[in-house]
This record gives C-alpha cells, sequence and structure tokens, in this order.
C-alpha cells in the first residue's frame, strides 16, 4: 500500500535507502532524469576535490518536450541532485532536498536531462496517469485531462542541438 498523500511515498523509499550509503556523495536522480557520461570526470574530480562546508550542488534540469530536439523552458529548474551523504533528506514528494547542515552551490553548466514529456502521446499520458497514482487517488487521477503536447505556451519551446546521455536516442528513435 503506497502513502499516496502529496507523493510522500517516493521521498520515503529514498531516505529508506540513505543508510547504505558508503560514498562521501550521493547522486539523486529520479528515473526520467539522467546526466550526461561525459559530465561525469568533471564530478568526481570537483566533489573529492569540495571544501567541507558544501553540502549540495544543484544542476540545471533540462526539460526535453515530445523529441530530443526540443526543450520546454518553462519546465526548467535548478535542482539539488548531488549532496554529501548524512547531510540531507529527501522531501515531500520526491523532487527536492531537505538539507541539515553545510552550504550549496549551484553549476550552472551542468545539466540534468529530464525525458518524461518524450515519445508518443499516447504512451506519455499512460505514464503521467501511472505517476499520478503516487499522488493522487484513483477518483482524482481518473478525472484528470488526458495530456496534450500542444497545451504548453509555443513561445516557451527551444531547440536543442547538443548531446543526449548514451542510450536516449536510440532508445527514442525506435
Amino acid at each position: 500500500q503506497f502513502n499516496r498523500h502529496g507523493g510522500s511515498e517516493l521521498a520515503i523509499q529514498a531516505n529508506n535507502l540513505l543508510p547504505f550509503v558508503y560514498t562521501d556523495w550521493v547522486c539523486y536522480l529520479q528515473a526520467d532524469e539522467f546526466i550526461g557520461e561525459w559530465e561525469k570526470p568533471f564530478i568526481r574530480r570537483e566533489l573529492s576535490n569540495m571544501s567541507k562546508d558544501i553540502s549540495q550542488v544543484e544542476l540545471y534540469r533540462t526539460y526535453f518536450w515530445g523529441d530530443l530536439y526540443t526543450r520546454a523552458s518553462s519546465e526548467e529548474l535548478y535542482l539539488g541532485r548531488l549532496f554529501r551523504a548524512g547531510t540531507h533528506i529527501v522531501g515531500g514528494d520526491g523532487m527536492y532536498l531537505i538539507r541539515n547542515e553545510g552550504e550549496v552551490i549551484r553549476w550552472t553548466d551542468k545539466l540534468i536531462y529530464h525525458y518524461s514529456r518524450m515519445g508518443n502521446q499516447q504512451d506519455v499520458n499512460k505514464r503521467l496517469r501511472n505517476l499520478d497514482k503516487f499522488f493522487h487517488p484513483d477518483h482524482i487521477v481518473n478525472s484528470f485531462e488526458p495530456f496534450d503536447y500542444n497545451q504548453i505556451d509555443s513561445k516557451c519551446l527551444i531547440r536543442y542541438t547538443g548531446p543526449h546521455p548514451q542510450g536516449i536516442s536510440e532508445f527514442y528513435s525506435l
């Protein structure tokens, strides 16, 4: 039985794993979020040399909309996804961190690639309704309008020509 109140089950499950972390830093990504493999050497080097006063690094989450070449700027934001073990817990709906100690820094040029609104519109709709079940009772989920790619202001859509993490291009080109 999931605790559907506000999606807190996602945070509960993530926090249940934190006592088993045996590294200095935790990378907390959700199933539809990725970090490019080309970023990993930089991230490892910087975290290993990070001041002990720093306990969290925020990265910019870029949000793909429909295909690999379109970003939805209205959905993008900075998220804490790297944190020093023992200094944070995952909060509320599983989207954010609650800091117990330390300072936060922001890497403005390092991205989290977010792909929940990618692919066939009907498949995205099924995926979202499944996710909604973590946040709302069935009668509420069943009342939601189907997902529609046209529900965003087209001024928020930005052309993207950069790379994607390994496997993403192949997966979405099927």
